[in-house]
């Protein structure tokens, strides 16, 4: 999913960044790691948000599928050998092209509204893992992404569960 991946790619660049912020020479050395594809995923303001963009999503993939039987019955139309003029061939065209370009707009429209989603979900748990950090003392949080960023993580160093729940409880106002 294209809104997963830029989320993902988002908070590792946010995560690394604020290691680096936090890393400055001090005596101890903290390093935990969240995997942050569950960090998202368990984030309510991603699942209000989604919620929301789901019904948008909706309506515009049913007028996508519309506009696609329309183009499907124009591309017949047009490769019928039985058009009466070349007036009726243009007219046929033209609405084909018009029926394309109506079907970029959705996919574009599709595209911008999972973009200010992950835009305002990565603003915010920033926030929070900037504040998380600061709270607990800890010098780096490290993403897991199960592409190879972290090689190894141990189990008592995942603060995962623990980051969900200071985040959900920040975003609804505890």
């Amino acid at each position: 999913m294209r809104f997963a991946n830029y989320i993902h790619t988002a908070l590792i660049s946010s995560i690394f960044f604020l290691a680096l912020s936090c890393g400055k020479a001090k005596e101890r050395n903290n390093v935990v790691f969240v995997h942050n594809q569950k960090v998202i995923d368990n984030f309510q303001m991603t699942k209000d948000l989604m919620r929301g963009l789901e019904e948008e999503k909706e309506i515009l993939i049913k007028e996508r599928k519309s506009i696609e039987e329309q183009l499907k019955k124009l591309s017949r139309d047009l490769s019928n050998q039985n058009i009466d003029s070349e007036e009726q061939s243009r007219r046929l065209q033209s609405a084909y092209n018009v029926s394309a370009q109506k079907i970029q707009e959705i996919d574009d429209n599709l595209f911008r509204l999972e973009s200010q989603v992950q835009t305002q979900v990565t603003k915010r748990l920033d926030g929070y893992i900037k504040s998380f950090a600061e709270e607990k003392q800890i010098d780096f949080i490290m993403g897991a992404n199960g592409s190879g960023s972290l090689l190894y993580g141990n189990p008592e160093s995942d603060i995962t569960e623990e980051l969900i729940t200071y985040a959900n409880n920040k975003y609804e106002g505890h």
